[in-house]
Parts: C-alpha cells; sequence; structure tokens
C-alpha cells in the first residue's frame, strides 16, 4: 500500500480493503433481510473523506464494482450492480487530495512467535 500512495497514480487510486475469511472480525450489527454477515472494510484514497464511516448498506462485490461504473461511465454491468450502493457518501472529490499515511513496520517478538505458533493449529478449521 506505501509504494501505491508514494506512487505516480496515487491522485487517481482507490483501493477497497475488505476481509471475510479470518473468523475473527465479527459485526455488532444484524445484517439487512437477506444480507449474510457484514463484512469490514477500509477505503484507501486521496478522495476518501477523513475519519468517515459510511453507514449505508453495500452489497458485496456489487458495490465495489458500481463505483466502477458510475465514476468511469461505464454500460450497465448488470442489474445487481447497477442498483448497488457505490459508495458515493464516502468520497469527496473536491475535497484538496488527501497524501498516504506513512506505514511502519513492528518486529514481532520472540514469545509472540511462540504463541502464533502454538495458537495456528487452531485456527486452520472453519467452525461454520
Amino acid at each position: 500500500m506505501q509504494a501505491v500512495e508514494n506512487g505516480p497514480h496515487w491522485r487517481s487510486t482507490v483501493i477497497f480493503l475488505t476481509w471475510d475469511d479470518c473468523g475473527c472480525f465479527y459485526d455488532h450489527a444484524k445484517p439487512p433481510a437477506g444480507m449474510s454477515l457484514r463484512n469490514p472494510m477500509i477505503i484507501i484514497s486521496p478522495w476518501a473523506k477523513p475519519t468517515y464511516t459510511d453507514s449505508r448498506t453495500a452489497s458485496q462485490p456489487y458495490s465495489m464494482l458500481a463505483f466502477i461504473q458510475h465514476n468511469f461511465g461505464l454500460a450497465n454491468l448488470s442489474r445487481a450492480v447497477t442498483g448497488a450502493y457505490d459508495y458515493s457518501n464516502a468520497f469527496d472529490f473536491s475535497q484538496e487530495p488527501i497524501p498516504g499515511i506513512p506505514m511502519t513496520r513492528t518486529r514481532i517478538s520472540a514469545a509472540e512467535r511462540r504463541e502464533i505458533a502454538r495458537l495456528a493449529p487452531l485456527m486452520d478449521d472453519d467452525p461454520t
């Protein structure tokens, strides 16, 4: 991510960072009717509103595709994409572009590595 933020295309970049397989990030809010668990996501872009939490209901992967379709003026990719929320509330394209955030690296101690190795076999099986 740091390479992208420091690269020549940062001013035209949006990164949707999402994950759903770790088994550890479950939302406290009940999903809307007909939808499955909500997945955590971070929007990284010089055009993202700082400190903004977008509470609109999104539908993955259709909402990310809707962002692409709507922002690049593409023909309808599908009904599901066209009707999906496109995260438009999370962006301000009139703001001064936000610079990238410097990333730091932290070494994991030997004790933490041993604990991770001890717990790893317990995390291999998906309980669902």
